[in-house]
């Protein structure tokens, strides 16, 4: 039964997989987390009533949403449309923070990022991107090496949803391009960038390491960076099932189990403009990125890890083998 997501306790299946973690940080970025046993009696009253609303109520949205998002002057209604269906969702509320949290700090924010700007961020879930849009106009990129899968909003979401195997594939027939290129259209979009440049969506506790010629590959000079960390892990409550999307289970069966939730929590952590590295007092781009993405950790408490998005394949696929589902290896028939 999906409903409410069930399955074994997170603490039990980390066991299992140890050997999948990073060596650095301890941290096992792939596995899901389940939360407590619920009862079949549960499931069947709270998931049940929680879900088929929910499931009408996007059924009856999402065309109005598809038809703001096209329509030109409909930003933020958009953006206030997006916000809806979060907390239909049952996101009911996006905790936002400032990192660091200081007196000196909290008087100068983030500003709001412009056109070309990027967008560091983790990559959790398919929710990020409803998360970023609801904030912002935005374009987003997927990073896979040197390259980008540029994404609108229907795009990302979509790619967000698929599979391993199904992205992976993606990646591979494209079309794709360089950072710089996937830039320049945000820029001419007059949008910034989001970028998602871990390549693969894990359960938020580690940041999987990014390409080492990822800022060195671009004019960093003229490119204002911004950090955002997305968090769905709720200290207070550390039994809750976590809705982050490592794509050990289709998204049909992920959407349901996260439907059937009554709620969710979220977080969205900036970081001052004070504390984001820039081209301008970090010159050495290998150096500025190490820092950005240092300090993107730092504010989600994230680990820094040494896991690269390719070794979740051989996660995958043992995760698999003792799940009893077949595992098709991307780009085999």
């Amino acid at each position: 039964c999906t409903l409410l997501g069930g399955g074994k306790q997170t603490q039990k299946i980390m066991e299992k997989y140890r050997r999948f973690g990073d060596a650095g940080t301890g941290v096992q970025p792939f596995v899901p987390e389940e939360g407590r046993p619920l009862s079949v009696g549960v499931k069947l009253t709270v998931g049940a009533a929680c879900l088929v609303p929910r499931v009408l109520f996007l059924t009856l949205i999402t065309p109005l949403l598809l038809a703001v998002y096209v329509t030109p002057f409909l930003g933020a209604v958009f953006r206030g449309l997006v916000r809806v269906v979060l907390a239909v969702m049952g996101f009911f509320k996006i905790v936002e923070k400032t990192y660091p949290v200081t007196a000196a700090s909290s008087a100068k924010p983030d500003p709001a990022p412009g056109p070309g700007d990027v967008i560091l961020t983790n990559f959790c879930s398919y929710v990020d991107v409803l998360v970023h849009s609801s904030m912002h106009a935005t374009v987003f990129g997927f990073l896979r090496e040197d390259k980008v899968l540029l994404k609108g909003f229907v795009g990302a979401f979509k790619h967000a949803t698929k599979s391993y195997e199904e992205a992976e594939e993606a990646y591979k027939t494209g079309p794709t391009v360089s950072l710089k290129e996937a830039i320049e259209a945000a820029k001419a979009k007059g949008v910034p960038l989001t970028l998602f440049f871990e390549g693969t969506p894990t359960n938020g506790k580690g940041v999987l390491s990014a390409p080492p010629t990822m800022i060195p590959s671009i004019d960093a000079k003229n490119i204002k960076f911004h950090l955002r960390a997305i968090s769905y892990y709720d200290e207070s409550n550390r039994k809750a099932w976590n809705p982050c999307f490592t794509q050990v289970r289709p998204f049909s069966t992920h959407i349901l189990a996260l439907l059937s939730r009554p709620s969710h929590y979220l977080k969205v952590t900036k970081v001052t403009a004070a504390k984001t590295p820039q081209y301008s007092t970090m010159p050495d781009l290998s150096i500025l990125q190490k820092t950005l993405i240092g300090r993107l950790c730092e504010a989600g408490s994230m680990g820094a890890m040494q896991l690269k998005r390719q070794d979740k394949e051989g996660f995958l696929q043992h995760w698999y083998e003792t799940q009893n589902v077949d595992y098709a290896k991307p780009g085999s028939p």
